[in-house]
């Protein structure tokens, strides 16, 4: 330092004797040089979660895939995507043979009923009973199921969609 207390000439801010040398820059090489072998090996991992999704699962009741049947104000749709009028539910041949298919095959039906879709429900009670599967399950959803935003639900719906 000279006498009146500035660097003198050449000499770095820390007054080091090295042309140069910053001891803020020095810091910004150590902190990147730690990251960055951090940050490439969590990389491919963070990638891999982005590449491969979970399989998107279907509807299951008690742990069984589920047939989904959606009761909503003009009737049902039934899984394969046939809708049925509600004064048409109880003489339907297609929900008959769905409810025979079930059962034969020992399997479970999800019932879900709309907001609007109380009526339907109650006039498919009397056939599922008569003829429907072992296992039924209901679900009364809060908002048109078409609009669910549970991914296994809305598949379901879109299944069941007309």
């Amino acid at each position: 330092m000279s006498p009146d207390g500035e660097a003198a000439p050449g000499r770095g801010a820390a007054g080091s004797g090295l042309p140069g040398f910053d001891p803020v820059a020095d810091l910004l090489f150590a902190v990147t040089a730690a990251l960055l072998p951090a940050i490439l090996v969590l990389l491919p991992a963070v990638q891999l979660a982005v590449r491969r999704p979970a399989a998107p699962g279907g509807i299951r009741v008690e742990g069984r895939p589920a047939e989904t049947v959606v009761a909503r104000a003009a009737g049902l749709r039934l899984p394969d995507g046939r809708s049925v009028a509600l004064d048409r539910i109880p003489d339907d041949p297609g929900t008959r043979a769905l409810l025979a298919r079930l059962r034969e095959d020992d399997g479970t039906l999800l019932v879900v009923v709309e907001p609007d879709g109380l009526e339907s429900a109650f006039v498919l009670e009397p056939l599922l009973a008569a003829h429907g599967p072992g296992r039924v399950a209901q679900l009364r959803a809060s908002e048109p199921c078409a609009a669910s935003r549970e991914p296994a639900l809305a598949r379901a719906c879109a299944g069941a969609a007309p």
